[in-house]
């Protein structure tokens, strides 16, 4: 990850639950991130950008039918009612074992 994070994610400390780590944040990782929200586990979500893009839609904003904030939202404020997700604006390179 570059951006002053550190380089490994670790376990919370004290509470024993597992860790998840869903790179990107489209329809896949925020599906998944959702799916998980009544697990006891720790959500990290990592993606480069703090917005989800719905893009189908970008040719109305293209042509002023729709404001770019109808098809952009935050991710932290998609998923702020789930307790258990941490989102991270990063940029990952590389994943190590």
């Amino acid at each position: 990850m570059t951006g002053g994070a550190p380089n490994m994610i670790r376990p919370m400390p004290g509470n024993g639950r597992p860790r998840v780590v869903i790179l990107g944040a489209g329809f896949g990782g925020l599906a998944a991130a959702v799916a998980l929200k009544s697990i006891p586990v720790d959500i990290t979500v990592i993606d480069r950008r703090n917005y989800h893009l719905f893009q189908p839609l970008l040719y109305q904003v293209a042509t002023a039918g729709l404001s770019p904030a109808q098809v952009a939202m935050p991710i932290r404020r998609i998923l702020s009612r789930q307790k258990n997700v941490t989102v991270l604006m990063q940029r990952v390179e590389r994943i190590e074992k």
